[in-house]
């Protein structure tokens, strides 16, 4: 704070109002000096005469802290919910998937789920793993069950020798288109090719098995998506060349996709006109059991 004022006069009002003074400076008329927070009230009023002139040259640090958090209050919430719903979503269980050659006994197989403590938008803190298992092998013609978590996933196993399929696709995830793996996100089974690599259409990228410890495959449902980077290159004739032109054949890409990550073209003359190589790139997305 700062008064402006004799400094003898001054420090004798603080004195006087039994108000602890620290780091007092004197620059000609003007007194500067801190005082505790819950004395700034007081100092004002005694110095409320206008002869004296009192103001504020710095906050305590609390107090503007406390201003800090008011000005960005939206903020601060809004960072502290975005933080509490990505651990939620990763600790809680969102979907319970039941795989394997037994997954037409599905419904069942939720329900005792259910019972040993495994449910959607649970945290399955009281979840006994070791029971369900026991359940699940006991029903007729069960032969293997596992249970394990992928993020908000519960993945549910089950093999059965015999059993129904639900009509669900319990072939390996196969990329359908040439390009490179951007993402791969495996919901259940073996990824087949790693993230960064080049990729051709029709080769796997998930396998439709696990590995159990022993480096074992046990047939089960490939689940996951990707992102896959395609580079294309189209042809296209004019009879001349011009903005145009040059506009139209770029305009090409919109029959493969909405949206590219690189667009160009070279133009080069040809019998009766000129050629436009256009070359674009984009992104696809492909999902395999994910309904």
């Amino acid at each position: 704070m700062s008064v402006v004022g004799r400094a003898e006069t001054v420090l004798k009002k603080l004195g006087g109002a039994g108000i602890a003074a620290h780091r007092v400076r004197v620059s000609g008329a003007t007194v500067r000096f801190a005082v505790a927070e819950e004395y700034v009230e007081k100092v004002f009023a005694i110095f409320a005469h206008r002869c004296y002139n009192v103001t504020i040259r710095r906050k305590s640090a609390r107090s503007r802290l406390i201003f800090w958090l008011s000005m960005r209050f939206c903020l601060v919430v809004g960072a502290f919910l975005f933080v509490a719903a990505a651990m939620l979503s990763d600790a809680m269980v969102l979907k319970i998937k039941v795989t394997g050659s037994a997954a037409y006994l599905a419904p069942e197989v939720v329900a005792v789920a259910k019972e040993c403590g495994i449910s959607r938008f649970s945290f399955c803190r009281n979840a006994d793993v070791p029971l369900l298992k026991a359940r699940l092998l006991a029903m007729d013609g069960v032969t293997f069950c596992s249970v394990t978590r992928a993020g908000a996933y519960c993945i549910i196993e089950v093999e059965a020798q015999g059993g129904e399929t639900d009509g669900a696709d319990y072939s390996d995830f196969i990329s359908p288109e040439s390009g490179k793996l951007l993402s791969l996100v495996v919901v259940c089974g073996t990824a087949l090719i790693g993230e960064g690599e080049a990729v051709t259409k029709g080769e796997g990228l998930i396998g439709a098995y696990s590995l159990d410890e022993a480096g074992n495959r046990r047939a089960c449902l490939a689940v996951g998506f990707a992102k896959i980077e395609v580079s294309r290159t189209v042809s296209v004739f004019f009879t001349e060349d011009n903005e145009d032109n040059a506009s139209s054949a770029l305009g090409v890409s919109g029959l493969y996709t909405e949206s590219t990550t690189d667009k160009s073209y070279t133009v080069s003359p040809c019998d009766g006109g000129v050629i436009y190589e256009v070359s674009f790139t984009y992104v696809v997305t492909a999902a395999f059991n994910m309904e």
